[in-house]
């Protein structure tokens, strides 16, 4: 049987650009749209630009205190580890690429990590330095391991409150130092030039050039 011409209009694909049914909206629509998420990502991308800006100067601060760049890379490579097993396999593997190199020891550079009580206390030292809640472990509350755990914790709030504001005032005594030094260094350079390459001002090619003032020799032609 063949279909009509009604049949085969209505069971023909619909023609590219069709709304199947959506409302059109108007240019001025469109445009407002548009622009209403142009303006809040546009806004974001200052955000974010300005955390980029930061963050390098967060690096610099650091590699100014003496800090190597690449070691704060691995730390926060190390902080966001989802399988805990891949920096150890790593390392040994690194080791014993430096033990072929006859630069050290594997068995030295690198020991199987205690499983025991002293890895979870040091789990809790990790903790406490990275600003995480003493309670932020899977621990049972009252247990062996949740003490060794708030007991790492504990240590590197200490540590904190001690070393760190020593080290911060120490290393403002170096950076003052290194600035006293280089200015001495600068002014002694520039004492050198001065002695050195300095032209004075009373050397003519003769001696009987008359080395008075311009303005006075000005003065006498006039009369």
């Amino acid at each position: 049987m063949q279909a009509t011409g009604q049949e085969s209009a209505s069971s023909a694909p619909a023609e590219a650009g069709h709304n199947s049914g959506k409302t059109e909206m108007t240019e001025a629509e469109k445009k407002q749209l548009f622009f209403h998420h142009f303006n809040k990502i546009n806004d974001q991308l200052a955000v974010v630009n300005a955390a980029k800006e930061e963050y390098k100067r967060l690096r610099k601060t650091a590699k100014a205190d003496g800090l190597t760049l690449a070691d704060l890379d691995f730390a926060l490579r190390c902080a966001t580890l989802e399988d805990p097993s891949i920096v150890p396999d790593e390392l040994k593997r690194m080791a014993l690429i430096a033990e072929w190199f006859a630069l050290a020891k594997q068995s030295d550079l690198f020991e199987d990590f205690d499983d025991g009580l002293e890895r979870i206390r040091q789990e809790g030292v990790t903790a406490g330095l990275l600003a995480k809640d003493r309670d932020s472990h899977e621990y049972t509350t009252g247990s062996t391991e949740a003490e060794m755990f708030e007991s790492g914790w504990d240590e590197a709030q200490e540590s904190r409150l001690k070393d760190l504001q020593s080290a911060l005032e120490k290393n403002n005594a170096n950076k003052a130092e290194a600035k006293k030094a280089e200015l001495i260094k600068k002014a002694d350079a520039q004492a050198d030039a001065e002695e050195d390459g300095g032209e004075d001002p009373f050397d003519g090619e003769g001696d009987d050039e008359d080395l008075r003032p311009r303005f006075k020799q000005d003065e006498q032609t006039k009369h």
